[in-house]
Formats: structure tokens, C-alpha cells, sequence
């Protein structure tokens, strides 16, 4: 068990978050401890940061590709334009330069 519980701590310490919550919830199982329960707890607080985190470079992600906007800025969307919309302006571009 207190071989699980230095894993567990190591996985935590390292950021292997899903390692540590496996090692955890196990060692929890087995005897109960109030020290990784709180382990636990963070662990969980971490992870779920981690998500919203990443949530949030997936929207941004979209919005840049896509050119929504998900702030809810309506006077933001009106300034900037979609990126194919620079492209169809660039491709008008190249028509009326080129002979």
C-alpha cells in the first residue's frame, strides 16, 4: 500500500493527474487516509482545471479558424472580418491587377 500511496504522490508531483487519482481512489480503498484524501481532492480540482483550461484554447481555437466570436462582443465581430472573407478579397485583388 505505501508503495501505491509514493506512486500516487509521485504521479501528482509530475502532473500524471489521471495516474494520481487511479493511485489514490485506490489507496483510499484499501485504508482510509485524510492526508490523500486531500491528495484526492486536489487532484480532482487539478484535473478539472486542466479541462476548463483546455476548453477554453479549443474555443478560441474555433473562433480564430472560423471567425466566431464567443465573447459575446457583437461590436468586435462587426470590425473584424471572416478569414475567407480575405481571401475572396484578395482573390478580387489579384482579378482586377492582373492583365
Amino acid at each position: 500500500m505505501k508503495s501505491i500511496q509514493r506512486r500516487g504522490t509521485a504521479a501528482y508531483y509530475t502532473q500524471r493527474l489521471r495516474q494520481a487519482r487511479k493511485d489514490f481512489v485506490h489507496t483510499l480503498s484499501l485504508e482510509y487516509s485524510t492526508l490523500f484524501e486531500e491528495y484526492l481532492n486536489k487532484v480532482e480540482a487539478s484535473i478539472l482545471k486542466a479541462k476548463v483550461e483546455n476548453l477554453q484554447k479549443l474555443k478560441k481555437k474555433v473562433a480564430f479558424s472560423s471567425g466566431i466570436d464567443f465573447t459575446g462582443d457583437k461590436s468586435a465581430q462587426k470590425d473584424e472580418m471572416h478569414p475567407d472573407e480575405f481571401i475572396r478579397l484578395g482573390v478580387q485583388e489579384f482579378k482586377r491587377k492582373s492583365p
